[in-house]
């Protein structure tokens, strides 16, 4: 019980005022200002110091200058690029940690980040917890990283049902979801019809067959728990495009869409929207299929990752 007890003190001096009697100093390098001071106001909450440079040589110079307890660095940045930051940075204080962030969460720019040298991973858009759950860890003994650590989920349902490579879909045909979407700025719903007459419209656009069209009464966190959703994963189709009006039909939270994209992913199946939204959940669902099978930057026929990558804008809002 004792040692329960010391570990739940030491987390909790970890997640909340945990540097008060050792203050951290972090250097954040991002091009993006804006996002420079969404992550000095994120680690600001824990009593740590940030300073903040947005250019790969203005951080290096500061890195120069004097030492600091770990190292924030984004991917894409003009003149240099994060990598070959991080790569200098591991030559010239090879003891400092250092942590990417990206608009493009996918596995190439994961594999690029460990081998630059980097330990860990943030995506962006980011929610204040994401930032600060990957912070305590680097900061975290080994006593501490392993209570922390939680069990990995269970395999989503749909997707457990199917092992090896995806069957081949029709990337010209759909099937389309449809479920209330409450509004929190209005007493207000978007409507079933709303949203039909919005996805017919984006479909004769782009050129799309809708097969059928799926729809729940209510709204639930538990997205794959669906009737509907179910009854997608359950069809003989071959429609290769999940198409919804809005993501917000889906989640409003990223920890909860996700389990639903790697289901859909194990099906072939590629999510898209009708209606463009800029919130942090509705960006973090447009990344999730792109470029996740481009070449590793570095190769000649890799693209400019990063150009056009999701910001931090939302890092505080309440849909993440």
């Amino acid at each position: 019980m004792f040692f329960a007890l010391l570990i739940l003190v030491r987390l909790l001096h970890l997640k909340g005022g945990m540097l008060m009697e050792n203050l951290k100093n972090v250097l954040v390098i991002d091009d993006e200002y804006y996002v420079c001071k969404s992550v000095q106001k994120i680690l600001a909450s824990e009593e740590i110091k940030t300073e903040i440079s947005t250019s790969g040589n203005d951080g290096l110079s500061k890195a120069r200058a004097r030492s600091f307890d770990l190292a924030i660095v984004d991917v894409q940045m003009p003149e240099i690029n994060g990598f070959e930051v991080v790569r200098s940075l591991r030559k010239l204080r090879p003891e400092m940690p250092v942590i990417i962030t990206s608009g493009f969460n996918t596995p190439q720019i994961k594999e690029q980040a460990t081998l630059s040298g980097a330990g860990d991973f943030i995506p962006k858009p980011f929610t204040p917890d994401e930032v600060l759950d990957v912070v305590a860890r680097v900061f975290a003994s080994p006593l501490e990283i392993c209570a922390m650590e939680e069990p990995e989920p269970a395999l989503p349902a749909p997707a457990a049902r199917r092992y090896g490579p995806a069957r081949p879909r029709n990337m010209k045909k759909a099937v389309a979801y449809i479920c209330p979407i409450p509004l929190d700025y209005a007493d207000d719903i978007i409507s079933a019809d709303e949203q039909k007459q919005k996805i017919t419209k984006y479909a004769l656009r782009n050129k799309l067959e809708i097969v059928a069209f799926y729809e729940d009464e209510i709204q639930s966190e538990d997205t794959l728990g669906q009737p509907a959703i179910q009854a997608i994963f359950d069809s003989d189709n071959d429609a290769g495009v999940f198409l919804c009006e809005r993501i917000w039909c889906l989640s409003r939270k990223r920890n909860l869409l996700r389990p639903f994209l790697e289901a859909i992913d194990l099906e072939g199946i590629k999510l898209e929207t009708a209606t463009t939204m800029m919130d942090c959940v509705s960006q973090y669902a447009r990344h999730w299929h792109k470029n996740k099978d481009v070449p590793l930057i570095g190769s000649p026929e890799a693209p400019d990752y990063g150009a056009q990558g999701a910001s931090a804008e939302c890092a505080f809002t309440s849909e993440c």
